[in-house]
């Protein structure tokens, strides 16, 4: 779906952010495509329940893809770096069978669930570790452009309803 650079530049970016257990694969990943993808429509975040390093194999698998995370450090929910931020949507990749790690934030936002659970710790060589990462980072990606297209063309179906 393609949309103008003068409808974009009329809408105030949305924050979004993106939750996982520790803040080192998924909430990075998706941050970095939403970021790459639409900053002008949305500012990506993300965060865990705890920090974990991001590994090198998941700094590696986005550069792959034209994206460079070097810089990213892990960071929890209650960093200083988020706490002045209300977000608009919420979107976890958390345990769904784990309700205790579904945090409350205080301003209204959308809660969206996205149910995508990989086991990295069984792999026996760095090339399964690789094509496990792929998979996930390819999915992820998608998942991000069609949050994408989904928001932007709700963004602008108010706008054109507006007039």
């Amino acid at each position: 779906m393609y949309y103008t650079e003068s409808f974009t530049r009329k809408t105030k970016a949305k924050n979004v952010l993106f939750l996982c257990e520790t803040n080192s694969i998924y909430s990075q990943i998706a941050e970095a495509y939403l970021n790459k993808k639409a900053s002008r429509s949305f500012q990506a975040y993300s965060a865990g329940f705890s920090t974990k390093h991001i590994q090198q194999s998941v700094v590696n698998v986005l550069r792959e893809d034209g994206i460079d995370i070097t810089m990213n450090k892990s960071k929890t929910i209650y960093s200083m770096e988020l706490s002045h931020l209300k977000f608009d949507y919420v979107i976890s990749f958390c345990d769904p069978e784990n309700p205790t790690q579904q945090p409350v934030f205080p301003n209204k936002h959308k809660k969206i669930k996205w149910n995508m659970r990989q086991n990295f710790t069984n792999k026996t060589n760095e090339e399964e570790l690789m094509q496990s990462l792929r998979k996930t980072r390819d999915q992820i990606k998608a998942a991000v452009y069609e949050f994408i297209d989904e928001q932007l063309s709700v963004f602008e179906d108010s706008a054109l309803q507006l007039v």
